[in-house]
This record gives structure tokens, sequence and C-alpha cells, in this order.
């Protein structure tokens, strides 16, 4: 996902040429291998909607706009809006050490702050890497056996603060968090805070492949051979990047991003807002989104490049 930081607010015209992006395209406009599902907006107004290749080979059913597929990481600006929402209810605290909230975390991670967690600053070790190193990605391993790693987790990689490492796992405790503050699952939070106030109606947490979802792109590896495998993934996935959504429901967050209803103008600008090491150095990383400048613009993206 990459959107302008101030769409909203510029009266500038821009051009669109619809076919110049199609061609963009074109080796991927067919019938026979997945594909790609796009949409481009411009002043919060979809200009694109297009669907090119298949969402499942073995059905040879076609990708569109309204197509569900996991967004990834893009999830996890979701969760940390999904927290913050909580700090506007007076009911967490940003700055607040998680140990108070998680005590049965190892010592080791009890001075860690959610806004630590959230900026990729915690210090902690990831325990999605420890688990690929050892299990690789196809085992079924829940996220309630991920968190129980952090009870047994020792070691970090430094202290809070003094060094950006992207860290799915500092996403999970987070997501867990949310849980016991809000006294709800993680889906349940999302839904009702965020997607159905949006009007997002297709989005969703999804943990994990194995389930049915209706109206779901499959997941297609590459193969050896040189053409495609059907596959799951099989560690389960919380607010680190298990959302599944669509191009349309996207559109709609994009505009909401550039004139929120829900969250506040202080929380929002917490979520876009870089933050910084002990050292001074800005990690132009916020709360999930990353602050940068593509090709002049101001832009908000899911990763940084650090």
């Amino acid at each position: 996902m990459r959107g302008p930081c101030t769409a909203g607010s510029t009266s500038v015209r821009v051009a669109f040429d619809e076919a110049r992006v199609d061609a963009l395209f074109h080796d991927l406009d067919q019938r026979e291998l997945p594909g790609v599902a796009v949409g481009i907006a411009i002043g919060a107004q979809p200009v694109y909607r297009k669907g090119f290749g298949l969402m499942n080979m073995e059905q040879s059913a076609p990708l569109s706009p309204t197509t569900r597929m996991r967004i990834w990481s893009v999830s996890k600006h979701f969760t940390c809006l999904a927290f913050l929402l909580l700090c506007e209810e007076f009911k967490a605290d940003l700055d607040a050490p998680i140990g108070n909230q998680l005590p049965e975390l190892h010592r080791v991670a009890h001075s860690v702050t959610p806004r630590q967690l959230m900026g990729n600053i915690s210090g902690l070790q990831d325990a999605f890497d420890v688990s690929w190193h050892i299990n690789g990605t196809g085992r079924p391993i829940s996220s309630e056996v991920l968190f129980g790693m952090y009870r047994e987790l020792d070691t970090v990689n430094s202290d809070p603060g003094h060094t950006w490492r992207y860290n799915n796992g500092g996403f999970l405790i987070l997501s867990m968090l949310v849980e016991r503050i809000a006294r709800k699952p993680l889906e349940e939070v999302l839904r009702e805070k965020i997607f159905d106030p949006v009007g997002m109606r297709d989005t969703l947490l999804r943990r994990v492949d194995t389930d049915f979802v209706p109206n779901s792109a499959a997941l297609h590896t590459a193969n050896p051979a040189g053409g495609y495998c059907k596959a799951a993934f099989g560690t389960a996935i919380a607010g680190e990047g298990g959302i599944v959504s669509t191009v349309d429901d996207l559109l709609r967050w994009l505009a909401h991003m550039d004139s929120p209803t829900v969250g506040s103008p202080d929380t929002w600008n917490l979520l876009k807002t870089p933050l910084h090491l002990r050292n001074g150095l800005s990690t132009s990383y916020g709360l999930g989104l990353c602050h940068r400048n593509y090709r002049g613009l101001s832009t908000l993206d899911r990763k940084s490049v650090v």
C-alpha cells in the first residue's frame, strides 16, 4: 500500500491515462496464470479498478477488485490504530511497560512499551524468525504458541530504543495486548472499531489459510519446474500480517485516511510521525507506517528501507 499523506488537501489536477496503466499489466492480462488486482485513486476518488489473471488456477477463476487477498504487513497499522483507539478510551497507555498487562512475558520484555513495539525499536528477538529457522513456514504453528515463546526468550537484540529492526513478533505481542485490554479477540476489535465503521465489509482478520473464507484468492507459489503449486502458509498470523481485504475496501480505506472519522487527529499524527532512536537518528517509521518521499511525493508505506 502506498498512498499520499495529504492527497485530500491538494487541489492539484492530475492527468490519468488508463491505457498507459493497462500497458503496465499487459503480460498479466491472461486467463491461465495467477495475476494481480489494481486500484488507483486520485484525490480520494477511485479512477482505476481492474483485475488481471486468475485468483485460483484450479478453478480458472479471474481476479477482480472484489477478490479477498492477504494484505500481509499492511495489517500492522490497523493493529496500531486498534491499540490507539483503546488509548483514546483511556483503557491503554502508549508508553506503559507491557509487563503491566502481560506479566507472563520473560522479564527482559517487561520494560518495553507499546510505542516501541509499533515502531520496531523494542530490541526484542522476533519469535517468527526463531520459529521459521527451526520449523520452516509450512508447519502449523498457532499465535498462542508463538506468543508463548516470549515466556522463554531471555536474550534481546538491543536495549529498547537503541536499534530499528523489523519485528513481526513485536506486533504479535501488540495483538495479544489489544486482546488483553479489550477482553475480546483481535478479530472482533478490528471489525467493531475499524472495518464496520469505515464500510470495509469484505475485510477481516484471517489467521490461517486452512479455513474457508468466501471469494478468496488461493496462494500460488513458484515451483522449480517454472510453474506454480497450491500452497498454504502454516504459521498463524495475527495483527502482524493476518488481514485479508479487497482492492475496493482498500480504496475506501485510503479515502478514509485522507479525512479520518475513526481515530482522532492526534492518533493519526502518531501513526504517521517517524520515531527516533536514542542517538537521535530518525527511523523513517512511525507506528506501523513508513513516511518517506517517493519521486518528490510524500508517501505512506508499510515498511521502512532502513
